[in-house]
């Protein structure tokens, strides 16, 4: 089987230039795998800390501090081997992609600076700045959910597809506060 796909390629199977794409392909794919359930548990929390009650919401930002500037990365990881490993296809994709990634990216942003921010601000300032987090976080798994669903639909750009896309989105978004909520759930007692 795998000569066959091989030859349909006009390659052998031992060529590097066979394997190399796939190898890619998959540590792409393990990438954004550890990315969505690692940094799903960063992003879900945020999400819930706009719903919980004020008294916890402190606690919960504390709880998820040591992890959160090693899930950063995760983004940027993924982008730069996409780029790396499919430079013909990186500006073709990312193209049909503007719109969610710009506000998977926007949130991102807005996520990093709002948690930095409540650390170092006056007591009056950090209900601000949680509430930043909060938002910044549903726009990431906003952003995440619509660049999938615009992918599954092969990027149509018809009404339909559109509101699909949307849809995804908030379905992402209900995934990452069942993540966030498991992982609170796992690091609290009582």
């Amino acid at each position: 089987m795998i000569d066959t796909l091989a030859a349909s390629m006009g390659l052998a199977a031992s060529e590097p230039s066979f394997w190399m794409p796939l190898a890619f392909m998959l540590l792409l794919f393990l990438v954004i795998a550890a990315g969505t359930l690692l940094d799903g548990f960063d992003i879900g929390v945020g999400i819930l800390v706009g719903i919980a009650p004020e008294t916890e919401r402190g606690r919960m930002m504390s709880l998820h501090s040591p992890w959160r500037d090693a899930n950063e990365f995760w983004l940027l990881l993924g982008l730069g081997l996409f780029a790396a490993a499919f430079p013909f296809a990186w500006g073709v994709v990312l193209g049909k992609l503007y719109g969610p990634l710009t506000l998977m990216v926007l949130g991102a942003m807005l996520r990093s600076v709002a948690f930095e921010f409540r650390i170092r601000s006056v007591a009056a300032n950090k209900p601000r700045w949680v509430w930043a987090f909060c938002l910044g976080s549903l726009m990431t798994a906003m952003g995440q959910g619509m660049a999938l669903g615009r992918i599954a639909t092969g990027y149509q750009t018809v009404a339909g597809y559109g509101w699909f896309a949307v849809f995804v989105g908030l379905c992402a978004v209900a995934t990452y506060m069942l993540l966030g909520a498991t992982w609170l759930v796992m690091r609290v007692r009582g």
